[in-house]
């Protein structure tokens, strides 16, 4: 009789594990649509280039050491097989050559490099020329890079003495130098110039040198009779002013003032120039090639010239009399200073009391009349002060005994 058999298992009881998202089979709909369309929103597409330094071209490997038969006239290796060319050229080896320097690494930079020095050594010029298969290739000789070291002020700010000397060449005022900082600062930064260049330019115009003062003159226009009231500008510190200039141009040693006096344009005008004994401040420039390291108005003017004068006194619509003159240097107090004079004849026959030049007698220097200037027999007199005050007296007292309709004339005088 047959053993009895197990009864039946009931597969149906059997629980199944459940299938979730980490399954590759999961059913639910948010996998469903992340199977479907791989780039959707909140999924991060993979990235197509792997991180890291990307990989470059593999270099060369050197093959593996190993005695090998090499013609001396190619360098190509010889051996069963290998053909070699019959005769062997320069061309032949010029090949085979660069084979072997591009599989090993570095070594054709370092003799292109090699090659390069070499030429450079031995070329003047600035350039090197490297043979090829065609035409010779041109490069510039290594070296360097080319900087500003011939430029004052290569890497600081530009200093105020030098806006300075800049103002007085192209005659700027102090508005246009202001527009003219605001845009160098605007092209190359705000650090081109000197820091409150601006503030030390107005300080500079502040001095308190000058003053105003009214005289009575003598005037200049026709219908003016008399003496009429003139407003004048003047230096109240003339011996502070003449240091001051000293100081700002760098005048050192032996030097000479000159004072220059003359009437044009309406105005009056009583001019200062400090000019340098040592050097070539006083006599003309030579004609010369400028230097980057001289500076850019280094020697541009002479110290006697109009670009570095000074006016010390200014007055308008006043004749060159001797009142008006001896006013105006009264208020400079000329005599505190060594100075030369430079004035025209006119002047010079102003301060000495003289007539004008279309008197009888127009030199400042000798009693001659003029009628006696082509007279090369005549003898001469020379002026002295005693002699032009003492005939001055004269004419003063005759004109006061005058009873004619016009003035009495100083030809008998000497035209004093």
């Amino acid at each position: 009789m047959p053993e009895d058999l197990p009864e039946p298992y009931d597969f149906s009881k059997i629980l199944l594990t459940a299938i979730t998202r980490t399954s590759p089979t999961c059913k639910c709909v948010l996998c469903e649509i992340a199977r479907e369309n791989t780039v959707s929103v909140g999924h991060r597409p993979s990235n197509p280039f792997p991180l890291g330094r990307p990989k470059g071209v593999k270099e060369p490997q050197l093959p593996s050491p190993r005695p090998v038969r090499v013609c001396q006239r190619c360098f190509q290796p010889v051996g069963r097989g290998i053909a070699h060319p019959r005769p062997c050229t320069a061309n032949d080896a010029r090949e085979n050559l660069s084979v072997v320097v591009k599989n090993v690494p570095l070594a054709s930079e370092i003799i292109a490099s090699d090659l390069i020095r070499d030429k450079a050594s031995t070329s003047d010029g600035s350039t090197v020329k490297i043979g090829t298969r065609g035409t010779d290739l041109t490069i510039r000789k290594p070296g360097p890079q080319a900087t500003c070291s011939k430029a004052m002020f290569p890497d600081t700010p530009i200093p105020t003495d030098e806006l300075i000397k800049m103002q007085t060449t192209l005659d700027m005022s102090l508005n246009q130098t202001e527009r003219l900082a605001f845009f160098m600062r605007t092209w190359k930064g705000r650090k081109v110039l000197e820091p409150g260049v601006m503030e030390k330019l107005r300080e500079r115009d502040e001095y308190e040198y000058y003053s105003t003062a009214t005289l009575n003159m003598d005037s200049a226009f026709k219908d003016e009779t008399g003496k009429v009231t003139r407003s004048v500008v003047y230096c109240n510190d003339l011996v502070g002013l003449v240091g001051h200039v000293m100081e700002s141009r760098g005048v050192i040693g032996d030097h000479m003032i000159k004072i220059g006096i003359d009437c044009g344009g309406s105005f009056l005008k009583f001019c200062l120039n400090v000019v340098s004994c040592e050097g070539e401040g006083a006599g003309s420039l030579p004609s010369k090639r400028a230097k980057y390291q001289d500076g850019a108005f280094a020697k541009n003017f002479v110290d006697s010239g109009v670009k570095k004068l000074i006016i010390i006194a200014i007055v308008e619509h006043v004749k060159e009399t001797y009142d008006n003159l001896t006013s105006v240097l009264e208020l400079v107090e000329l005599d505190k200073v060594d100075f030369v004079a430079a004035f025209d004849l006119k002047l010079a026959n102003a301060f000495l009391g003289l007539g004008t030049h279309s008197s009888t007698c127009p030199c400042p220097w000798c009693e001659l009349p003029k009628s006696e200037f082509g007279n090369h027999d005549r003898i001469i007199n020379l002026r002295t002060l005693g002699a032009i005050r003492r005939n001055a007296l004269e004419y003063q007292a005759a004109a006061v005994a005058h009873k004619g309709k016009r003035a009495l004339s100083s030809a008998a005088f000497k035209s004093c």
